[in-house]
């Protein structure tokens, strides 16, 4: 299948850049304009979507937003100026983008992204039909059992050639009245030795009042979404899993027939995309933070220099006043752009870990609320991918708290006990629904369990309006 890439640019020079340079490696479409862009999209099957944020008309994200939800397998990716960086990162949500970058951008760097890009386009939609699959197997399957012995022969055929598990459970006991050869093998049991044993007893404990929940409401008659959960084998390995599950009648009794697929090495590709789309993130905040400490910072000073130097001049007496003024914005500029800087890359997180970043950066904050914060970390490291993400998620519900909870108080612990990580962090604020937060697609919430989830964590999120808001994460750190 081809790679195709649509590339979206008021600026020709740009495109006929972009073209030169990606022809090789993808089939490229290019476009002036969102409508021209748009067009495109309708008559090819475009995989990848690079556009510019500021056009005449409609700006990038305004377009994404749309795109979102006409066609949202398509991998979307923004192009900032600098000047538009802090206004990318608050809308991004808008239209779910998958990665940002700035101009100018890096040939070698958007080749490596949009490689990713393709790659998660592939996953995507690789996803989809598996799901798909899922739903249509499971579909005979209850077919097949519905008509009781004419179906049997059918039945059994599905049952026993069937490349995913199926298990067969009672609805009285939570008891395996039947399960295939693949779900013996994927638990790491022998057939015979799932026969009558508790479905709760091969989960782990976490997921079982989830799972007794589930099965519940199957029985009940009621349309559940795929479940992905994590088992450990009988022997000893940790299998991740996705089932698709419905209630079914089965030698005289309710019963809920489920489709197993074991995902574990989706679930690896996931975590390694992960890791290797914060890696191409922390490059490009490195390498803008670089240039606003390194290029930018010494011009600044330098200006300061010549206007310290003019103010001593007898002649230029007259202009004193401005001359200061002129000095005093160009202080707080340089004080800005040092900010900046640091929030863009924090050196104390790259230098000295995950419990003197958050330190310093609540020390930054200092006066805006109280905060409690208790760690046992000391000079502990952990990989790049879970310091980085801890961080971004800290001062991602701290800012929230900020903006949104009207709270005077904020908790924060990081513990670290036996290679397990846990952060639990409260706030006394007006709280929230999380479920209409999680439809209205806010960037925050859904990042942070998108992102803790792929690395293969923990969450739990307990809040509601006028409750305040707890957030606990839980990570194996010898799994990243």
């Amino acid at each position: 299948m081809e790679k195709t890439i649509l590339y979206i640019d008021d600026e020709k020079e740009n495109l006929t850049v972009f073209e030169f340079s990606f022809h090789r490696y993808f089939k490229v479409f290019l476009a002036e304009n969102v409508e021209q862009g748009m067009k495109i999209i309708l008559e090819n099957p475009v995989q990848v979507v690079i556009s510019d944020q500021r056009m005449p008309g409609k700006s990038g994200i305004a377009f994404f937003e749309e795109l979102s939800v006409s066609h949202p397998e398509i991998i979307r990716i923004l192009l900032t100026a600098y000047g538009d960086i802090d206004a990318a990162i608050n809308a991004i949500n808008r239209g779910k983008v998958y990665h940002f970058l700035n101009k100018p951008f890096d040939l070698n760097n958007l080749k490596n992204i949009l490689e990713k890009a393709i790659e998660t386009y592939n996953l995507r939609k690789q996803n989809q039909q598996l799901i798909q699959e899922l739903q249509r197997n499971n579909e005979a399957l209850k077919e097949a059992l519905s008509v009781s012995e004419l179906n049997e022969k059918k039945f059994k055929n599905i049952f026993n050639t069937s490349m995913d598990a199926i298990v067969i459970i009672s609805a009285k006991k939570n008891t395996i009245l039947e399960a295939n050869a693949i779900c013996a093998e994927t638990l790491g049991f022998k057939p015979a030795e799932l026969q009558n044993r508790s479905i709760l007893d091969i989960v782990p404990e976490k997921y079982r009042i989830t799972l007794k929940e589930r099965l519940i409401r199957i029985i009940a008659g009621e349309k559940v979404p795929l479940l992905e959960f994590e088992i450990l084998s009988n022997n000893g390995e940790t299998v991740y899993v996705e089932t698709n599950s419905q209630s079914v009648d089965y030698a005289g009794e309710k019963a809920v027939l489920s489709i197993i697929r074991n995902v574990t090495e989706r679930k690896k590709m996931q975590r390694e995309m992960m890791k290797i789309t914060i890696d191409v993130e922390e490059n490009e905040r490195k390498k803008l933070s670089s240039d606003l400490h390194d290029e930018v910072g010494p011009l600044l000073s330098s200006m300061n220099m010549m206007l310290s130097s003019l103010s001593h001049k007898p002649e230029l007496a007259k202009f004193s006043e401005i001359i200061s003024n002129i000095k005093h914005i160009l202080k707080e500029t340089i004080a800005t752009v040092r900010e900046i800087s640091y929030n863009i890359s924090p050196h104390v997180l790259n230098y000295y870990g995950l419990k003197a970043a958050i330190k310093n950066f609540f020390e930054t904050k200092r006066g805006l609320i109280e905060v409690n914060f208790s760690s046992n970390l000391d000079s502990t490291r952990f990989s790049e991918t879970i310091e980085i993400m801890l961080y971004r998620i800290v001062k991602e519900v701290f800012n929230n708290t900020l903006k949104y909870a009207g709270a005077t108080k904020i908790s924060l612990a990081v513990q670290i006990t036996d290679n397990i990580l846990k952060l639990v962090y409260t706030d006394d604020g007006k709280g929230f629904d999380m479920v209409h937060q999680k439809n209205a697609g806010g960037l925050g919430m859904l990042s942070i369990i998108n992102r803790v989830s792929t690395i293969g964590g923990d969450y739990s999120i307990d809040t509601r309006p006028g409750k305040g808001f707890n957030l606990e994460i839980t990570i194996d750190t010898t799994r990243i």
